[in-house]
């Protein structure tokens, strides 16, 4: 069995990339078969090359697994994760 990541993986993340992850609110986890989604809001504006890193670094913290990092709307970010088999498109 697979650990998932949690919002609680995102926060340190966060907070290694002095991104203020004291300001992240609500969050919502949706795990899924082959993968998941935490979506959370945060009153900082994190720039993509920080998502880009917060990819990278929750790919190391969970070798096997594909990340992808997104704002999504005004304030929310998508956390998403795929089995490396499955992976994203594009």
């Amino acid at each position: 069995m697979n650990i998932k990541p949690t919002m609680r993986d995102v926060r340190v993340v966060l907070n290694s990339l002095n991104c203020g992850y004291e300001t992240t609110g609500e969050h919502y986890n949706d795990q899924r078969v082959a993968g998941g989604r935490i979506k959370f809001f945060s009153n900082d504006n994190i720039r993509t090359h920080h998502m880009i890193d917060m990819e990278n670094r929750l790919q190391m913290l969970f070798p096997g697994e594909v990340f992808k990092v997104e704002k999504y709307l005004g304030k929310a970010y998508t956390c998403k994760w795929k089995d490396e088999d499955w992976g994203f498109e594009g």
